[in-house]
């Protein structure tokens, strides 16, 4: 069983009409040794029984000694855990969490091409990656994004 920890939100920025922003500050051994495409599970107080409170949301930030975890979330209507972040959580606000887990990560070995696809709040992980890839100066493949969007509005 991972451990699990407390996070601060330290802000909250509006992105789309129904997208936030929201910056967490953790450990800094979460912030600074996670892999890009990782996400962390949080413990929403949405239901008496755990595993229905449990919420993952990807890792949208590079990794960094600055102790932030930065999360992009969609308001899912009805959906209780996004919600709950949407209506209840504020700056200064405490968030149990667990994490960072998940393989959605980069090769050990960068091909000469790399194309990312995804939709809407799915560009998390690859902002991540990309932050990442900057940071180190590893910029040399060639990369494609393709994000979709139902409406101009929802670009991110």
């Amino acid at each position: 069983m991972l451990e699990m920890y407390t996070a601060t939100v330290i802000d909250i920025q509006d992105e789309t009409s129904n997208t936030k922003r929201f910056f967490l500050s953790v450990p800094a051994a979460v912030a600074q040794e996670f892999k890009p495409g990782q996400f962390l599970t949080l413990d929403l107080p949405i239901s008496d029984r755990k595993a229905k409170r449990l919420r993952s949301y990807s890792i949208a930030n590079a990794p960094n000694k600055d102790g932030i975890i930065e999360m992009v979330i969609v308001l899912l209507e009805g959906g209780l855990g996004t919600t709950y972040l949407f209506s209840e959580i504020k700056v200064g606000s405490s968030i149990d969490f667990k994490g960072p887990n998940g393989h959605f990560n980069l090769p050990e070995t960068m091909p000469p091409n790399l194309y990312l696809v995804c939709t809407g709040t799915g560009i998390a992980p690859f902002r991540s990656m990309i932050h990442d890839l900057k940071n180190k100066q590893q910029l040399d493949n060639h990369i494609t994004l393709i994000m979709g969007t139902r409406h101009e509005g929802d670009l991110l």
